[in-house]
C-alpha cells in the first residue's frame, strides 16, 4: 500500500465507521446516485470474499457518492442472491439512501477489517467503473483513481461485500473524522477540529482565548457547555471548571 500512503489516501482507506457520514462533513449536500442494482454473475474477488461456490449469482448495487454535486467515491456492494430474501432483504428498498442506514443502525451486524486494494488499471472492475462514471458524469474518471477499500459485513451468517473506490484528490480534502462532535477520547483538542454546532462554537472560542492568553468576561454557570445526553465529556467538564474560576 506504499503508493496509497504517499498519495495521502491512507487516512481515507483506513477511517472506520460510516464513510457516508465522513463525506457529509465535507460540504453542504451529500447524496447517493444509484447507478445500477441488478443480479450479476459472481466475480472472483467477490466469490473469495463471500466464500461462495463457483456457480451462482450475486445481487450488485453500484453508486456514486457525491458532495455538493461532485462525485468522490464509486462504491459497489455484492451479496449472494439468496441473502436478499433473508437477512439483507432491506437492501431491496434502500433506493437512494446511503447503505450506512442499513449497516450501522443494526447492532447485530458485524464488520471485518478494512482491506485496501489497488485496482488493475486495465482490469474488468476498473473498466466497468470507467464506463459507469462516464455515463453518470459525462467525463472519464482520473487515470489515478485506482485505490479502493473492501470490507465484509455479516448479519445472521449472511455476508455482504462492500468496495469503495476514491478519487485521487480526496487527499486534499479535510481529514476524515476531523469534524467529530464531540472529539473522541485520546484526540488532541484543537479549535479547528471541532464541528460546526453551537456547543462546539462555544468550546472553539474558549480554546482560542485560552491558547492566546486573552481574558474573557465570566460566562454565567451553567453556560451553554452541556454534555450530550448520556455522556460526560472530559473537555466540557474542564471548560466548565475554567469558566467558574475566571
Amino acid at each position: 500500500m506504499g503508493l496509497a500512503y504517499r498519495s495521502g489516501l491512507r487516512r481515507w482507506l483506513k477511517v472506520p465507521g460510516s464513510l457516508s457520514q465522513h463525506l457529509a462533513r465535507l460540504g453542504q449536500r451529500f447524496e447517493v446516485q444509484v447507478l445500477s442494482q441488478r443480479v450479476a454473475p459472481l466475480r472472483r474477488h467477490e466469490q473469495q470474499a463471500l466464500g461462495l461456490p463457483r456457480s451462482g449469482l450475486t445481487v450488485v448495487r453500484e453508486v456514486l457518492l457525491r458532495v455538493d454535486g461532485e462525485p468522490l467515491v464509486w462504491a459497489r456492494s455484492a451479496l449472494h442472491q439468496s441473502a436478499l430474501a433473508g437477512p439483507w432483504k432491506a437492501l431491496k428498498g434502500l433506493g437512494s439512501r446511503p447503505l450506512a442506514h442499513l449497516l450501522y443502525d443494526d447492532p447485530r451486524i458485524r464488520r471485518s477489517t478494512l482491506q485496501p486494494r489497488r485496482l488493475s488499471r486495465h482490469g474488468h472492475t476498473r473498466r466497468h467503473l470507467q464506463r459507469q462514471w462516464r455515463q453518470a458524469t459525462g467525463s472519464d474518471p482520473s487515470a489515478q483513481m485506482l485505490w479502493s477499500r473492501n470490507s465484509i459485513f455479516s448479519r445472521q451468517g449472511a455476508l455482504l461485500r462492500v468496495m469503495e473506490t476514491f478519487v485521487p484528490h480526496m487527499k486534499a480534502l479535510a481529514r476524515p473524522g476531523a469534524g467529530d462532535c464531540p472529539p473522541q477520547g485520546g484526540q488532541q483538542l484543537q479549535p479547528n477540529r471541532l464541528s460546526k454546532c453551537p456547543q462546539c462554537d462555544t468550546i472553539r472560542s474558549m480554546l482560542r482565548r485560552n491558547i492566546t492568553g486573552q481574558r474573557k468576561p465570566r460566562v454565567p454557570y451553567p453556560a451553554e457547555i452541556q454534555d450530550p445526553p448520556g455522556r460526560r465529556d472530559p473537555l466540557r467538564i474542564a471548560l466548565r471548571r475554567l469558566v467558574r474560576h475566571r
